[in-house]
């Protein structure tokens, strides 16, 4: 079983387990994608949502909920499931639901704040 981690910086953490890359790129690019965005309290749709670091950085900002939509088998990467699921115990991210479909897909009637 893998271990939830302690969130004292949540979006440095997000950076270093579910982002190989530049991390200190990635924060900047999120505080950027987000500036004057109130995340806290919203249902949040992630279409395309891959590796789910969007949708785990929503959580991360109190999303009141966040639905990833991801084809996964119809050309995802192999294991991106595998790595989603895992990100989203070690985050404990109970808030996100993880659709495995093509968008559009007829599962999703109901709205979205962002």
């Amino acid at each position: 079983m893998m271990p939830t981690v302690a969130l004292d910086d949540p979006l440095q953490t997000l950076a270093t387990v579910s982002f190989s890359g530049d991390r200190a790129g990635m924060c900047r690019y999120l505080d950027w994608l987000f500036a004057g965005i109130e995340i806290a309290g919203k249902d949040v749709i992630d279409i395309g949502g891959g590796t789910g670091w969007l949708a785990l950085y929503c959580s991360l900002q109190n999303a009141r909920s966040v639905t990833l939509v991801e084809p996964f088998g119809a050309g995802s990467g192999a294991g991106m499931l595998d790595g989603l699921r895992r990100a989203l115990h070690v985050f404990n991210a109970t808030n996100v639901t993880v659709v495995n479909a093509r968008f559009p897909c007829h599962d999703l009637n109901r709205r979205f704040d962002l």
